[in-house]
């Protein structure tokens, strides 16, 4: 069964479901040409930008159904982002608007590695 959220889930993994779905949206809107919040920073390379909304997307559906390689591209595509954040602007965007986008992945990456989300889904997730 398929599902786009998983109510039975903790809070923190819940809420680390919307930010994915959030981010990849943000990534899809910026595709398309229209800019939210910030968007997807991946130094021109349509490559790593689809990798980046790809793994939030596909993350997001993933660990909502309760699946082990959801959880890891959520993670792996969040780690990606912020890192491409530091690369291209070299912490330049901190005073600029991309510091909400830039916010919601580093608060993504504590969602996820957060104690309770973890054990819950080493024991969980299959």
């Amino acid at each position: 069964m398929n599902q786009w959220l998983n109510r039975s889930h903790p809070q923190m993994l819940l809420i680390a479901v919307f930010l994915c779905y959030f981010q990849a949206a943000q990534g899809l809107l910026q595709a398309l040409g229209i800019q939210g919040l910030g968007g997807i920073v991946a130094a021109n390379d349509p490559i790593i930008f689809f990798a980046i909304v790809l793994g939030l997307g596909l993350g997001g559906i993933g660990i909502a159904n309760d699946k082990k390689w959801g959880y890891w591209a959520a993670l792996s595509a969040s780690i990606l982002h912020v890192v491409m954040y530091v690369i291209v602007f070299k912490f330049a965007f901190l005073g600029t608007t991309l510091i909400v986008s830039f916010s919601f992945d580093v608060a993504l990456i504590g969602l996820l590695t957060h104690k309770q989300v973890r054990e819950y889904q080493r024991a969980w997730f299959r």
